[in-house]
């Protein structure tokens, strides 16, 4: 999408506890023309990481003071595991430059296909070019989500749900220590469906990836989520399904062949 539209993405580091580095992300502001910022604040994919509120604050004043939109993907922030949801970045925008998105793909069911923005002083632009490329939004799915907000339904599944994945998360946490190599080290998201992993320097987890796919293992190799070849002893796990037997076995297995790399 971005190079059909004839931009380059600058890949700013970040950390999985702490989201992007807003000292490297205040060089880019300084060195190169940029247009937006991306960011999924709360809970990102694939490191799960979560950007402190201060962070947050400081983030909006570096868009201010560069005159740059933040466009902000809110998508994962409902399913926390503390006690209070994770406040979004719009909640420190006090000049409209925050475009904040929000779905249920996540939380609810992808076929839903429904999604919200909060554009501040970029709406009248973001629909009129909403206009130009979809016109309008299927009213049927609207209605059904509309009726599952409205009767509570939908709070109740976010309760259910929240646990679980947090007892997912824990599990997985649990499984690596118990089959992974020395050395590994794991993410500790407070929220979201994913997790980090860093395996020990040598392994290289997309010629990992190809070994475990020829048995039936499916994983996210780090290399996929950078634009510059970065991530290559790294890995994506979800927890977003239960641990069945047969995942728990892939997993052990998973380890095996880490180990026989190693």
């Amino acid at each position: 999408m971005l190079e059909a539209l004839g931009l380059r993405a600058i890949e700013i580091p970040s950390r999985p506890d702490t989201g992007m580095s807003l000292e490297a992300l205040q060089l880019a502001l300084t060195q190169w023309p940029v247009k937006a910022i991306l960011t999924v604040a709360n809970f990102s994919n694939p490191m799960g990481s979560l950007i402190p509120d201060e962070a947050k604050q400081t983030l909006v004043k570096l868009a201010n003071r560069f005159d740059v939109p933040i466009i902000e993907d809110d998508i994962y922030g409902d399913l926390y595991f503390g006690e209070h949801r994770p406040v979004p970045i719009k909640a420190y925008d006090t000049q409209g430059r925050v475009l904040s998105c929000g779905s249920v793909s996540k939380t609810l069911d992808p076929q839903f296909r429904t999604s919200w923005v909060l554009p501040g002083r970029y709406q009248e632009a973001l629909v009129h070019r909403k206009f130009i490329h979809t016109v309008a939004n299927p009213t049927l799915p609207q209605l059904v989500l509309a009726e599952i907000l409205n009767t509570g339904l939908y709070d109740r599944h976010l309760r259910m749900a929240r646990e679980t994945y947090r007892q997912r998360a824990l599990e997985l946490r649990d499984l690596l220590t118990r089959h992974f190599p020395a050395g590994t080290r794991v993410s500790q998201p407070q929220g979201g469906l994913v997790s980090w992993i860093e395996l020990p320097e040598g392994i290289n987890t997309t010629q990992l990836y190809h070994t475990a796919h020829n048995e039936g293992i499916l994983f996210a190799p780090g290399e996929i989520f950078s634009a510059s070849g970065q991530y290559r002893h790294s890995m994506r796990l979800s927890f977003a399904q239960g641990w069945s037997k047969e995942r728990i076995q892939q997993l052990t297995r998973l380890g095996e062949i880490i180990k026989a790399h190693l």
